[in-house]
């Protein structure tokens, strides 16, 4: 009964993730420029045994949503977090390369609060993760409690 407890709570997160990314793939899209493009950050960590750089990029765009004017800088929008992305080195030169200021883009904005928007979307595993495990769980839950009778 207690493992069951743990399943459902496991079966809605991942029903709630993929709920959510479902309705973010589907926010309007609207041109924006690119008012700011520079790395703001610079760590390194242990990868593997060896040190990696990685830096933060902060990418600033400016749009315009039913006359208002919005800014905002999340690059990338998963559906765990929007902000503190770190790239590779390489990445972030990249990034500010192909995203120089003065650049059109196309970003993605929340038609509830069209402040909230994004450059790209990154889909993680999670979702799927969360379904497929609240299902083994409740499956080895009601196979044990089969077993018992």
């Amino acid at each position: 009964m207690i493992v069951a407890l743990i399943a459902l709570p496991t079966l809605m997160g991942g029903v709630y993730s993929a709920v959510s990314i479902t309705r973010k793939r589907k926010w309007p899209r609207a041109a924006a420029t690119i008012v700011s493009s520079e790395n703001v950050g610079e760590r390194t960590r242990t990868f593997r045994g060896l040190p990696v750089v990685e830096k933060q990029c902060d990418i600033v765009y400016s749009y315009s949503v039913k006359g208002v004017e919005c800014r905002s800088n999340t690059f990338i929008h998963t559906q765990l977090h929007s902000s503190d992305i770190w790239f590779t080195e390489k990445f972030a030169k990249d990034v500010i390369i192909n995203y120089p200021v003065g650049k059109q883009i196309r970003i993605s904005y929340d038609p509830d609060d069209p402040r909230r928007s994004f450059i790209k979307f990154y889909e993680q595993g999670a979702p799927i993760f969360l379904l497929v495990g609240g299902v083994l769980i409740l499956a080895v839950v009601f196979y044990v409690k089969a077993l018992a009778q």
